[in-house]
């Protein structure tokens, strides 16, 4: 008997991740599918996957489900990328012009939106958390560890192969080959001044692009100061604009090492708050809420309140 239970038990929890992932994915149809305005693609992967995040709260272990569910939905929208970019290019070699409703699924806005579904989780997740630690009850953090440790990991492997495709796979040398912008400010005040739906997507995207990078740069590495982080994020995306014109592969422009940072400070700015609400809620018991562990330490027990 406590064979079958186990294993109905661990036949739930598979069902669960799975219902979760297919609810993730439908978060980012109407953005993949352009339905609607510009408004309405970027707030609805936000909205949508907020929901979810608190549907997922009714179940018991729900926030520990998640991270599989959500490992499970960003590998689908790799292999959905992958498909889609062999689907492109035979449509290329026959001279097709027709083409998959999801082709140029790693072009920018679709990563972009799959980036705001976990934002959108995480923000949820922390402030339940934040709460249930105001009411003295840490009975949500071993599962926010499990989240955070596992569905983080599987976002910085979905991150990476974003960055390497967009920078790398698709930018041949020599293929883009424009002037360079050392002028600070004057391509932003571009895109405020002609409000094109391309500006809005580059201006935006530099912005949130590296805002997980500095969230993650805080969390995984909490003792190392502040002014330092933010050195480490002036030098990659200066190597990323300065690899542009070195190898003609995109437009090198000071103005995305601006907005890089300030996403990057979006990051920082989103751990500090958070934690600075733990520690006045939970009286000083707490100092945060972002446990990041070694793999093999991640479970679900309940952890010490530190």
């Amino acid at each position: 008997m406590p064979e079958k239970s186990s294993l109905g038990k661990r036949a739930a929890h598979i069902a669960l991740s799975l219902c979760l992932a297919a609810l993730l994915t439908g978060c980012v149809l109407p953005s993949f599918m352009n339905i609607g305005k510009v408004a309405l693609q970027v707030i609805s992967p936000l909205v949508l996957a907020a929901v979810v995040a608190l549907l997922s709260l009714v179940f018991k272990d729900g926030i520990g489900r998640m991270a599989p569910a959500m490992n499970l939905f960003l590998a689908g929208m790799v292999g959905a990328a992958v498909v889609d970019q062999a689907l492109l290019q035979i449509a290329r070699n026959k001279s097709l012009s027709s083409g998959s409703g999801f082709i140029y699924m790693f072009y920018y806005d679709k990563p972009l939106t799959v980036a705001l579904v976990w934002l959108s989780v995480a923000f949820v997740y922390t402030a339940t958390v934040i709460i249930s630690l105001k009411k003295g009850s840490p009975g949500l953090m071993p599962g926010f560890d499990r989240f955070l440790n596992i569905a983080g990991r599987g976002f910085l492997v979905y991150y990476a192969i974003f960055l390497f495709y967009s920078f790398v796979l698709i930018r041949p040398a020599g293929s883009h080959i424009t002037a360079a912008n050392f002028v600070p400010f004057r391509i932003i005040a571009e895109y405020f001044k002609y409000r094109s739906y391309e500006n809005f997507m580059v201006f935006w995207g530099n912005l949130y692009i590296f805002a997980p990078i500095g969230l993650f740069a805080r969390v995984i590495k909490p003792s190392v100061k502040t002014v330092f982080l933010l050195l480490f994020c002036i030098g990659l995306s200066s190597a990323v604009e300065l690899s542009q014109l070195l190898f003609k592969n995109g437009h090198c422009d000071i103005d995305d090492v601006i907005i890089n940072t300030a996403g990057f400070c979006l990051g920082l700015l989103f751990v500090a708050v958070a934690n600075k609400a733990v520690k006045k809620l939970s009286k000083g018991r707490e100092n945060t809420v972002f446990h990041w562990q070694p793999l093999a330490t991640v479970s679900g027990k309940p952890i010490k309140m530190r």
